[in-house]
């Protein structure tokens, strides 16, 4: 037979194990009502035109691609190549051929993207996974990611003159400064 404080104890730990019980499935709703929420909170947003392949090489393609980045390399490409030839043309006016050939071999010889693909792709499998880089190509083929895409080459352009006027202000003001200071 169990004695008073048996019974006792017996109600103090099953009362216990209740009330923890209770605890364990107050944490438990409101966990599952903070998922909840937080799913209810998420943006969804269609992506049109990609398919995940599993390859890292084909996401980075990919990547470059839907990104921008190709279409920036290839016109930062362009504008130093104008600009080297517009420098070289101020340097030497009368040899506008050699200038001209000068600008067409560099033209001829540049990087292929295929280059800087293989080149860079070490570094971006170092710090992204094939998983993470699907994401982002998903991101990025979303129609307002392809519109931000689409604006940023014109966007730059008209911000280049500015770029260049604050740089050019900047650098009159410093060489001010340094000079003062050495003197």
């Amino acid at each position: 037979m169990s004695t008073k404080s048996e019974k006792t104890g017996s109600r103090k730990s099953g009362g216990s194990l209740i009330a923890a019980l209770m605890l364990i499935c107050a944490m438990v709703t409101s966990t599952l009502v903070a998922q909840n929420v937080a799913r209810a909170n998420v943006i969804q947003v269609k992506y049109t035109g990609y398919k995940p392949t599993g390859v890292f090489e084909t996401e980075l393609r990919y990547f470059y691609e839907v990104s921008g980045v190709r279409s920036y390399l290839e016109n930062m490409e362009k504008q130093l190549l104008e600009q080297f030839k517009k420098t070289l043309l101020s340097q030497y006016p009368d040899d506008r051929k050699q200038v001209d050939k000068m600008v067409d071999i560099l033209s001829e010889e540049s990087l292929s993207l295929d280059d800087v693909i293989k080149a860079y792709m070490p570094v971006y499998k170092k710090y992204y996974t094939i998983e993470e880089l699907q994401e982002l190509n998903k991101f990025y083929s979303t129609d307002l990611m392809q519109s931000m895409v689409k604006k940023n080459p014109s966007i730059a352009q008209e911000l280049a003159p500015i770029q260049m006027e604050l740089l050019t202000d900047h650098a009159e003001k410093l060489k001010k400064r340094l000079t003062q200071a050495l003197e």
